[in-house]
């Protein structure tokens, strides 16, 4: 299944491209003139970001806040609510982070914001697989900030609530 959704909620590494010309845009064939303007793009289109060329454009901040919930108990849960959640809480922040720290490794300069959440921190009732995405985001900025903490990037969680 594949998941359309604004840039904003993805990061500012696509968003980037967004300011960027539609000539520019179409001559890397990272996303074609009609995805930038209609601010939407697939999930699997992040990846893409990875040619985004330095010496022309910087990326110095980059917030990454995916998000969807449903409500539903372990008995009501089902794989499909449970698929949905995983794919655009967890690797939506994946796959933009990997493509931002591209961008900015090149550059030897960054700073990364993903946004989690309360739950991430404490479950709730009703929200196991929301919680487990967001526990998931906050163990992957904690890895990654290590990872790439001698490179001049710093990747930090957000928890509002």
């Amino acid at each position: 299944m594949k998941y359309s959704i604004t840039l904003l909620a993805i990061s500012c590494a696509t968003f980037l491209f967004a300011q960027t010309t539609e000539h520019y845009c179409a001559k890397r064939d990272a996303f074609s003139a009609n995805q930038v303007k209609s601010n939407s793009l697939n999930l699997s289109q992040i990846a893409e970001t990875e040619r985004y060329d330095v010496h022309f454009y910087a990326l110095d901040i980059a917030m990454n806040n995916a998000g969807i919930v449903s409500l539903g108990g372990i008995g009501e849960l089902t794989e499909e609510m449970w698929d949905d959640c995983m794919a655009v809480n967890l690797r939506g922040v994946f796959l933009s982070t990997k493509a931002e720290v591209a961008v900015m490794r090149k550059q030897q300069y960054g700073r990364i914001i993903n946004t989690s959440s309360i739950a991430g921190k404490v479950g709730f009732p009703a929200l196991s697989h929301y919680s487990a995405t967001k526990f998931g985001v906050i163990g992957f900025t904690n890895a990654v900030a290590k990872e790439v903490a001698t490179e001049g990037i710093t990747v930090n969680a957000l928890c509002p609530g």
